[in-house]
């Protein structure tokens, strides 16, 4: 995402005292490099746009080419953005699978493989688009505002009454009728009311290795809405990427029911399939990426919301 705010990533590596490179570290930079030969024509020698990046994703562009790294997952494989200003000749998903695209006036509207847009395991999925013209004038970026569950700086544009997840209050409109509710942890509980706090600066994070208390076991992290709430939505992000397995589940008398299963969390925005109406709602971290020696890392999240 970095290069659709026209940036550039330095990555950082601590080689070890003889100079080798610990596995886990050269794991990290096989799978960057094999998801830029796959994908680097949408990142190198790009600029940013025309879209303003979002929760959604961003947009890089060059030549007569626009990409559209599209980041969460979607039930339906749908996107609306506003309207490009030029003139579409045609589209494809460069990971493989179908993709629509249609200009309106108003409006472009994406219509994904709904293999492609549902797979957990896919990071980000590319969209190039072929128009009439040069993309690299400088232009006027576009404000993509897509309707969604939002990360803290995209609620705002989100109906004030599906919020049901947050335990601040705010004054101004966008903001009233939200509902207080409460945050657990397996571990670092204390901590884990900051996936609820609004904030993406903040983050829960559970015990690493080598803390007090630690014990590698599962890890979860659970909300509490009070009462019976009815949920379509839930949204979660998380921070550092380390997540490999996950279910996330409500609790139905004494029993916990799976609502989905993936691999990569990262951000994650999803529709059940019927809505669920429940008290606790939990996610559990069932294995995260390993360290150098082998012991599974700590999950961190920044955000976990509910929605109606």
């Amino acid at each position: 995402m970095v290069s659709t705010r026209d940036s550039n990533l330095l990555m950082n590596i601590s080689p070890k005292g003889d100079g080798s490179i610990y596995k886990t570290q050269l794991a990290v930079l096989d799978e960057v490099g094999n998801w830029l030969s796959d994908y680097g024509d949408a990142v190198y020698g790009t600029r940013a746009g025309p879209y303003l990046p979002g929760p959604w994703g961003g947009a890089t562009r060059k030549g007569n080419k626009v990409f559209l790294h599209i980041l969460q997952n979607s039930r339906d494989g749908k996107l609306t953005l506003p309207a490009l200003p030029y003139l579409l000749k045609s589209s494809r998903l460069l990971n493989g699978g179908s993709v629509t695209v249609n200009q309106t006036d108003n409006s472009l509207e994406i219509d994904m493989d709904d293999a492609v847009a549902s797979d957990k395991t896919i990071p980000v999925r590319i969209v190039e688009l072929t128009v009439d013209e040069d993309t690299t004038a400088d232009m006027p970026a576009i404000s993509a505002r897509v309707e969604g569950p939002p990360n803290s700086e995209w609620k705002k544009w989100y109906k004030k009454e599906k919020y049901i997840s947050s335990n601040k209050r705010k004054n101004d409109d966008d903001f009233r009728g939200y509902l207080l509710v409460s945050a657990t942890a397996k571990t670092n509980s204390e901590e884990a009311g900051k996936v609820v706090d609004d904030n993406d600066r903040t983050a829960w994070g559970a015990l690493e290795p080598g803390d007090k208390g630690y014990t590698g076991e599962v890890e979860w992290l659970q909300l509490d809405l009070g009462s019976d709430k009815t949920v379509t939505h839930f949204y979660l992000k998380e921070e550092f990427s380390r997540i490999r397995k996950y279910v996330v589940q409500y609790k139905s008398g004494d029993s916990w029911i799976d609502i989905t299963r993936g691999k990569r969390l990262n951000i994650l925005s999803y529709k059940l399939d019927a809505p669920v109406k429940a008290r606790y709602f939990r996610v559990q971290f069932l294995e995260t990426a390993p360290n150098e020696n082998g012991q599974r890392m700590a999950p961190h999240i920044e955000s976990f919301h509910l929605y109606n």
